[in-house]
């Protein structure tokens, strides 16, 4: 099922529902996407979390920035 059918079978089953319960519709929504977006940080560290490593936001900005430094920003260079 591709995503504009997949979206179209939830406003679907929403609309199909009495007005308390879109209501609890939505309100299960917002859960869900506060909950990804409290795991969205964490998912890197999770990978090591039982190997005591302790990995800072701005030890993988600093990396990201090392890594990209020698990328060459124009390609006719």
């Amino acid at each position: 099922m591709n995503l504009e059918n997949f979206e179209k079978e939830v406003i679907q089953a929403i609309r199909s529902l009495p007005p308390e319960k879109k209501q609890e519709a939505l309100e299960f929504i917002e859960f869900l996407k506060r909950r990804v977006a409290q795991d969205a940080p964490n998912r890197l560290k999770g990978l090591w979390k039982n190997l005591e490593v302790d990995i800072l936001d701005q030890d993988l900005l600093n990396c990201k920035r090392e890594m990209w430094s020698s990328f060459p920003r124009d390609p006719n260079k």
